[in-house]
């Protein structure tokens, strides 16, 4: 048997799926992720589009600070 090796990261997946207020899912929401930096200041981090079922994910590189999610009405 292959042995795994797991290994301690900072990094980690953030993912969801949005929904319009008709419980449908949000098909090419644009999704926008930003690093809270305090109270009146944010950092654009990423962006994309959710697919059809309303799934989106990102790959975060530091777990220990806050983030804000935006999704934003599909085309």
């Amino acid at each position: 048997m292959e042995e795994i090796k797991i290994e301690d990261s900072n990094e980690f997946l953030l993912s969801g799926r949005v929904f319009y207020n008709n419980g449908l899912p949000a098909s090419k929401a644009l999704i926008i992720v930003e690093k809270i930096i305090d109270e009146k200041s944010r950092k654009l981090l990423d962006f994309t589009l959710s697919n059809d079922d309303g799934d989106y994910i990102f790959l975060i590189e530091d777990r220990n600070i806050s983030y804000k999610i935006s999704a934003y009405k599909g085309l």
